[in-house]
Order: C-alpha cells, then structure tokens, then sequence
C-alpha cells in the first residue's frame, strides 16, 4: 500500500521542514553575522599577525568608527582621501583602538595598509 501525494492532507505534504510557518528563522540571532561590522578588520583582530590593503570603504569604516566617533561631521566617498591624510598619516600610523591594528600609509604602494 502505497501512499499517493494527493491522498495525504495538506499538513502532511510539508514534511518537517516547517513551510507552513509564518517566521522561518533557521539561524538563531545569537549566531547570525553582524553585517555592520568590516570582515577585514574582524578576521585580523582574530589572527596573531597579518597584513592587508584597505580599500575606500575600510577607510571609510575605520575613520567614522574609530577616528571621529560622532564628534565630527562623518566621513564618505567625497571627502575620505583628505581626512584619510589628515588623521591616518604618520610615521608610525594610527592605531585602532584596543585591537593591536595599526593602519598606515604604505610609500612603496602609496595605499594604505591595515597591520597587526
């Protein structure tokens, strides 16, 4: 005896997928990835050491969140090369809060470079 699809009831057909459900929350929140955080500066917080380019975007992150922090007007893609020179040049570059990152202006690239 053989069950046929159309012989079962409609809760029988969905199996225990929980298609019926209204929220269908596979993860929990707890583990879900914070997409406001910057992976490059995350994974390199994780490792011992590491070296890695920034791009205008990391720029952007990194001095809205670790430089300016609300006491300034915020920086975006028209003015983030400027402020870039003005707060993240240096000798010894700028260091980003506790995380033992440094962020400097490479002369060899002429780029600048995230190091731990």
């Amino acid at each position: 005896m053989s069950l046929i699809n159309e012989d079962l009831k409609p809760y029988q057909k969905n199996g225990f997928r929980g298609e019926m459900r209204l929220k269908q929350q596979w993860v929990p929140d707890s583990h879900r990835t914070d997409m406001s955080l910057n992976n490059k500066i995350e994974n390199l917080r994780k490792k011992e050491n590491g070296l890695l380019p920034c791009d205008v975007n990391d720029l952007i992150y990194i001095l809205n969140n670790y430089i300016f922090q609300g006491d300034e007007a915020p920086c975006d893609q028209n003015n983030v090369m400027e402020l870039a020179k003005k707060h993240l040049s240096g000798k010894s570059g700028k260091n980003l809060g506790t995380t033992g990152i440094v962020v400097f202006l490479d002369p060899q690239t002429n780029s600048y470079m995230m190091k731990k």
